[in-house]
């Protein structure tokens, strides 16, 4: 096995040897060492400079989780409201008629988006998610109908997600 290396390296390089490679390499070791000392390579250490921490976009949006939380509003849509307030947790503030949410508070990074439920008679007829992302993660999100995405462009590209009143 060590002689056909030797002959199919030593072919690639046009010279005919019958060495084994323990000897060409052997030979190539003492030709490094008789280099004269303005052909030898040396490798110096490098002291490499930390990278800069990357850090998220500030506007940027998690879609998979904004997707399956506008879903989950969405199904509760004619439910009892406490169904919604159950849902969200500690993240909603009920009031008269409303209940009103910021989606960081249940787990969504979605900048400074929040959400806002109509109720009538105790059930949520509607609601409303409002945020701010850049256009090409709005494009990712791919809502199933009846819901509603609005983008709007410009410096500060805003959304908002609905469904109902």
């Amino acid at each position: 096995m060590h002689r056909m290396v030797a002959v199919l390296a030593a072919s690639l390089l046009g010279v005919v040897a019958s060495r084994p490679a323990t000897a060409l390499a052997e030979r190539g070791a003492r030709a490094a060492r008789a280099a004269p000392a303005g052909r030898r390579v040396a490798i110096a250490a490098h002291d490499v400079a930390p990278a800069a921490p990357v850090l998220p976009d500030p506007l940027g949006i998690n879609v998979g989780k904004l997707r399956r939380h506008a879903e989950a509003n969405a199904k509760l849509v004619g439910h009892p409201a406490r169904q919604l307030a159950a849902m969200l947790g500690p993240a909603a503030a009920v009031g008269d008629g409303a209940i009103e949410w910021n989606l960081g508070d249940v787990g969504i990074a979605a900048a400074s988006a929040y959400g806002y439920a109509s109720v009538v008679e105790g059930a949520v007829t509607g609601f409303v998610i409002r945020g701010r992302a850049p256009i090409e993660q709005l494009g990712q999100l791919h809502l199933p109908r009846p819901l509603q995405l609005t983008r709007a462009g410009g410096e500060r590209p805003s959304y908002s997600i609905a469904l109902g009143e």
